[in-house]
């Protein structure tokens, strides 16, 4: 598990160099960009998510997240900033043709915070049902992968306010438990309170009603939802 985690990260970390989406990122502007199957699956997802929520999850939004400083600390970009990084923002602006994808707008970055931990869980347990194991649960902290055979495993959702108080609990057999929220990943400028999930239509973050959390047979699916949702 430990080790499909780590090639998932190898594959989609936009944190390190030389990763497979840190090459398409770089990748010259109407070049076509051979695709592993892996990220090939992943993307043509990410895709379908983003089509199904009308752009309320967009992983193409890289540059609105240098304008916000996420990486950095947060800063408050000036409306000109945002206008300017929304033009180089969308999925719209990535044509994927079978196992190739093209970046349409030279300033156009893929983040994998959205769907990575999904995409990361969805391998790993992959490759614990490989090793013949029945009953499994994998968190990686905001998201839970589950698969257990024997009897439903119980999770507990923790209030968003009071991060030591469950709010309610859960019993599932199979699947992912993804939950989306600022009580631990907000960000503060000059005093303001900002969430860390952009939205990607207006460029702004989204405002802050607490967590949301949901179910999905697969992680991946849950893990864009739970942010496109939150949008």
């Amino acid at each position: 598990a430990l080790s499909a985690l780590e090639t998932t990260e190898h594959r989609l970390s936009t944190w390190k160099t030389g990763t497979e989406l840190g090459r398409l990122n770089h990748n010259d502007r109407g070049r076509p960009f051979d695709l592993s199957d892996k990220l090939a699956k992943e993307l043509h997802a990410v895709r379908h998510w983003w089509r199904e929520t009308d752009g309320a999850f967009d992983p193409a939004i890289g540059a609105l997240v240098s304008a916000w400083g996420l990486r950095t600390g947060g800063r408050r970009p000036v409306k000109s900033e945002i206008q300017k990084a929304l033009e180089s923002c969308g999925m719209l602006y990535m044509d994927f043709n079978g196992r190739t994808a093209s970046r349409l707008r030279s300033g156009l970055q893929i983040e994998e915070g959205g769907f990575g931990k999904g995409a990361g869980l969805d391998s790993a347990m992959e490759a614990v049902r490989g090793e013949g194991v029945f009953a499994a649960s994998i968190d990686l902290g905001g998201q839970i992968a589950v698969q257990s055979s024997r009897k439903p495993m119980e999770i507990g959702l923790a209030d968003p306010r009071r991060r030591d108080s469950m709010v309610i609990k859960l019993s599932i057999n199979e699947g992912s438990l993804a939950t989306s929220g600022n009580s631990e990943r907000g960000i503060e400028v000059d005093g303001v309170s900002y969430s860390h999930i952009l939205d990607p239509r207006s460029g702004f973050p989204a405002p802050d009603f607490g967590t949301i959390t949901v179910f999905a047979d697969d992680s991946l699916t849950a893990d864009c939802l739970s942010t496109g949702l939150f949008v």
